[in-house]
């Protein structure tokens, strides 16, 4: 699993009824943009399939036009097919089985193995809604990062099967966008989100996640989690030359999932509440190698009378339509760092633009093990070279995350 997890996500939360032929975007009139610059690209997608992170996302319901963050275990390609409810159905069907796929024999006790995967798996019933209403997400966080502390909000109004709108405000960054059935009216900052905002984005609604054969699961035992009685599974995630003691934490009583310790990362969720059959986090927290990086106030409201005028675009907004057809870009060229003589792996993630030359723009490190390499890393980024993606038959931008492993360094 990592608890299969970090980037990739899978599964929508949301039923929009939004045409699968609009999930993708083009500038009109000129130079198409698909949806995937609003989205992590399928590079990462693929890179991160290879290694078998996959994971849930809870999205809102609005999945037929969510963008970066309702990214799918689908292809860019399969998003952008007619029937992609269907498609979607069949990704959640095709996570579904990696429980029942043959698991290897890692010193594992099979009945602890079935057990374990009873509890994540309720865990994950109890915080997915059976069915979603016109709704508001409000999400407000802190960043505690290099000895400062930085505010920042992430709204979301769903009118189901009609459209959304999404802001995103943290420091000095803001962006604006409304999602109708045939555009998206784009106001503010660039819509490479800074990397606080995707690590609030994939903690929010809720961090579910799911085993595979990765993940060697050992106990399970009984102890409280912040004062609550609590299940605890505890298990080795391997994956080439590493292995991460990893821990879940499922409440005893109602099956919500209220610690995830995945690698050097630990997940908080309390103060759960109940919207349209689930229940949600209030309180998210964020730690990484021992020091809290972030903490996240969640509220979601049903919207009984949801006003239209949500929908409509500001003045001052760019307008971009849809792409009827899409192709993602290809790799051409994708040179690794120069390796060490040491041990191991480090991996940076970097993300950034794909020009219709192929080249990447805008580069900014998205997570990093060795903040010491991240310029060598931007650097490296730069030499990658990829066919363009295609929207409506043109040239396309697009955004893309890929990851430098650095070998031996």
């Amino acid at each position: 699993m990592r608890a299969k997890s970090y980037e990739l996500r899978a599964t929508g939360y949301e039923h929009s009824a939004i045409s699968a032929q609009h999930s993708a975007l083009s500038i009109q009139p000129r130079q198409p943009l698909a949806l995937g610059q609003l989205e992590r690209s399928a590079i990462i997608y693929q890179q991160l399939l290879r290694q078998l992170q996959i994971r849930d996302w809870l999205c809102d319901g609005d999945c037929q036009i969510c963008a970066y963050n309702c990214e799918t275990a689908l292809t860019p390609e399969s998003r952008r097919a007619p029937g992609r409810e269907v498609s979607r159905m069949k990704s959640a069907l095709a996570l579904l089985t990696l429980l029942f796929l043959p698991i290897p024999a890692f010193n594992q006790d099979v009945t602890v193995r079935e057990q374990a995967e009873h509890l994540l798996e309720r865990a994950n019933a109890v915080s997915s809604s059976p069915h979603l209403p016109n709704l508001e997400r409000i999400d407000t966080f802190r960043i505690f990062e290099d000895g400062a502390v930085k505010d920042g909000s992430f709204t979301r109004v769903v009118v189901q099967g009609t459209g959304r709108r999404e802001e995103f405000t943290y420091a000095d960054y803001h962006l604006l966008n409304v999602w109708t059935q045939k555009q998206v009216a784009v106001v503010g900052s660039s819509r490479l989100l800074p990397p606080e905002l995707l690590r609030v984005l994939r903690l929010t609604p809720i961090n579910l996640v799911r085993f595979d054969g990765e993940d060697v699961i050992h106990t399970i035992t009984e102890r409280e989690v912040s004062g609550v009685a609590a299940r605890c599974i505890g298990f080795d995630t391997v994956k080439g030359e590493r292995a991460d003691h990893n821990e879940l934490c499922v409440d005893a009583a109602n099956g919500t999932l209220l610690l995830e310790r995945l690698g050097n990362e630990v997940i908080e969720n309390s103060e759960f509440f109940p919207f349209a059959g689930a229940w949600m986090p209030g309180k998210i927290t964020y730690t990484v190698a021992g020091v809290r990086t972030i903490e996240i106030t969640q509220t979601m409201t049903p919207l009984s009378d949801a006003d239209q005028n949500v929908l409509v675009a500001p003045q001052n907004a760019q307008i971009h339509g849809i792409c009827t057809t899409y192709r993602r870009p290809f790799g051409v060229s994708m040179p690794q760092p120069k390796a060490g003589n040491g041990a191991g792996t480090v991996d940076i993630v970097v993300r950034g633009q794909v020009g219709v030359d192929g080249k990447m723009y805008d580069l900014a490190v998205q997570s990093s093990e060795r903040p010491e390499l991240n310029a060598e890393a931007l650097a490296q980024a730069q030499q990658w070279t990829f066919t363009a993606a295609m929207c409506n038959g043109q040239p396309d931008v697009h955004e893309a995350a890929i990851t430098l492993h650095f070998q031996g360094r």
